[in-house]
């Protein structure tokens, strides 16, 4: 069975570029790897993401459970194969979702935020061969105003609503998450990952992946 990895951390830290990184230093080492990136596309394709930041307090609800509903999917697609991989690089894990809605619990009624925790418990069986609770979690940890810095440099359509205070709320919420993880991998000041952008910078990503895969 596939050992699962899920790269976790802020919005515009990088999750993307590093999974690329790590997939093609993996398979170098002669593993068999499958990447698993957030369906951001078919969020812009929809329009849902764009609406979201837009007015959350009007689309929070429709755009975390289409979220959830479209990552699941993309698990379910990949569950019967799962034994035909060493390795399962996952952009986020489908339990780390809570987080972002907690970040806007002010933009969900009480009725929304019951009907999104359902939602959850009903599909998360559908899951199940997936091993969360054995899987590596690898946390970036960028000072939170590198993370406000990229998003705005990206630009990517929707995000120029996203405010600092709320990638904060997601960063407090984030390292709780993460300090209840038995087996993680922590990226941050040890790595100079502020001041050294591995997105850019392909000698420092290749020691980062280096660091990662000594520590599986």
């Amino acid at each position: 069975m596939a050992k699962i990895i899920v790269i976790e951390g802020n919005i515009s830290q990088g999750k993307t570029t590093l999974m690329d990184g790590l997939a093609k230093k993996l398979s170098q080492l002669q593993k068999k790897v499958y990447v698993v990136k957030e369906p951001v596309d078919k969020w812009q394709e929809v329009g849902i993401l764009q609406e979201y930041y837009k007015n959350p307090k009007e689309n929070a609800y429709k755009f975390q459970t289409y979220a959830h509903i479209t990552k699941i999917n993309n698990l379910v697609s990949l569950q019967s194969s799962l034994s035909n991989y060493d390795y399962v690089i996952l952009e986020r894990s489908i339990d780390s979702d809570i987080l972002f809605v907690e970040a806007n619990r002010d933009n969900f009624t009480d009725v929304e935020y019951q009907m999104y925790l359902d939602w959850c418990s009903t599909f998360r069986p559908l899951v199940k061969s997936f091993d969360f609770q054995n899987a590596t979690f690898v946390f970036l940890q960028n000072h939170v105003e590198t993370c406000y810095q990229r998003v705005r440099s990206r630009n990517r359509a929707g995000e120029e609503h996203i405010t600092l205070d709320y990638l904060r709320k997601l960063e407090a919420l984030y390292n709780k998450y993460m300090s209840e993880k038995p087996n993680k991998i922590i990226l941050g000041s040890n790595l100079d990952i502020d001041q050294k952008d591995f997105r850019v910078n392909g000698e420092h990503r290749e020691n980062v992946v280096n660091y990662i895969i000594s520590q599986l």
